[in-house]
């Protein structure tokens, strides 16, 4: 079954993305018909929960199979496995310039990167300096050393989808931090010449 929601999916996915999946589809696909049945599809269910009982795994195979043909096929698989999350993103200016903030007009190494994102508080919990590495290597271009703005959007929202918060939360969080901290000093002069209130 394909309604426009689910072709929405395949289309923002990567080639290389979709290559992956189509191959982890034909992988389970043991007859070779296309489609995944209810046994194809426990196998790959079970891969994931193992201790899922046949009834649970009967219910989800219902929602998966959106057109109930009795049968996967590829739009369906990839809509569960992406399963759209509700996509909640706000207003991307203030984040450009807190971006911009950090040295962003140049673009951002990996260094500045893995400094903004402690500086506004990204970095907490389970949430450490190797998960910033790994989306910066995920999002930088072959051979380039920095990210630019188009680049580091995308690493937000890699960083919202691995944090598990929505973009628009970790937009806030960019947009309501002090920008980078800088040595007491250097920064008491930047936030007096900021604040006109003060003078």
């Amino acid at each position: 079954g394909q309604t426009f929601g689910q072709q929405a999916i395949t289309c923002t996915l990567t080639p290389e993305e979709q290559r992956k999946l189509r191959n982890q589809f034909n992988k389970l696909d043991l007859n070779g018909d296309g489609t995944l049945n209810l046994n194809e599809m426990t196998r790959f269910l079970k891969r994931g929960k193992p201790d899922m009982s046949a009834a649970d795994i009967e219910r989800l195979f219902g929602e998966i199979d959106a057109d109930s043909s009795g049968k996967v096929d590829f739009e369906e698989f990839v809509n569960y496995v992406f399963k759209p999350k509700p996509v909640v993103e706000g207003d991307w200016s203030g984040v450009k310039a807190k971006f911009n903030d950090f040295g962003g007009a140049d673009g951002i190494d990996g260094r500045e990167f893995l400094k903004l994102c402690k500086d506004v508080g990204i970095i907490k919990g389970k949430f450490t300096s190797t998960d910033i590495d790994l989306i910066f290597s995920n999002v930088v271009p072959r051979g380039k050393k920095k990210i630019y703005w188009e680049e580091f959007q995308r690493a937000i929202r890699m960083v919202a989808d691995k944090k598990k918060m929505t973009v628009q939360d970790v937009q806030n969080l960019i947009t309501s931090s002090a920008g980078p901290i800088l040595s007491g000093t250097q920064a008491d002069a930047v936030r007096f010449h900021d604040d006109k209130s003060l003078y």
